[in-house]
């Protein structure tokens, strides 16, 4: 799954939200979304089948 570009920034904005939310410390928001949006294209695109195989 790939998101577009317009739901990886909302979906980057929400995180690091929440993240300040409760406490985090930001030093550069810029990089921190970069990062985030870096997280969830890796997560989102692994194998669905290597998922399953990690739940057994």
């Amino acid at each position: 799954m790939t998101l577009s570009e317009a739901a990886s920034s909302y979906l980057a904005h929400r995180v690091l939200a929440v993240l300040k939310k409760d406490g985090a410390k930001v030093r550069n928001e810029r990089i921190a979304l970069t990062q985030v949006k870096k997280s969830l294209a890796r997560h989102l695109d692994r194998d669905p089948q290597q998922d399953q195989r990690h739940m057994r």
